[in-house]
């Protein structure tokens, strides 16, 4: 009997201390979490993904736990492309096009010629601004296949992640 309430003790303690660990991950991610936006769930399903993957890479025991693994790190690599959204390529990192272009602001007067606001002006050409939205349209696309992929792994595998 005594040895029954020791181990029931000892796996509260187990419980309480995997807790505590569990809000060193979460806590900072929740704390900046916000409504507004699809990146904090990718952001909050990347920690999640994190924890999974090293369970089963240092823990698994089932026959597959390696190849889990190993698809829960693909589903990891996408939350966190999703999450920082940083599709550009290395040309547009490298010229950083219409946005980092200098810019000026011109007043905009009211009826009686009063400045009321300024608005920004932006010097770019007509072919950098094609240029631009293109990039976004990509940009656009490349998201939409992670979506698809990330989406594509969950639906096949996720009910066999359990040791």
């Amino acid at each position: 009997m005594l040895k029954k309430i020791k181990n029931w003790i000892m796996w509260k303690i187990s419980n309480i201390r995997l807790g505590i660990k569990k809000w060193s991950y979460f806590l900072p991610v929740i704390w900046r979490d916000r409504q507004w936006d699809e990146s904090f769930f990718f952001r909050i399903l990347e920690v999640k993904l994190k924890l999974m993957e090293d369970y089963f890479k240092n823990y698994g025991i089932s026959v597959d736990a390696e190849k889990d693994a190993h698809n829960i790190e693909i589903c990891r690599n996408l939350c966190k492309r999703l999450h920082e959204q940083d599709y550009t390529n290395p040309y547009e990192k490298r010229n950083k096009l219409v946005l980092s272009r200098p810019l000026t602001t011109e007043p905009i007067k009211n009826k009686e010629g009063k400045t009321v606001a300024e608005r920004i002006v932006f010097h770019d050409t007509e072919s950098e601004r094609k240029y631009f939205l293109l990039a976004d349209d990509h940009e656009q696309y490349l998201e939409k296949q992670d979506i698809e992929y990330l989406c594509k792994i969950l639906q096949k595998h996720v009910r066999g992640w359990w040791d």
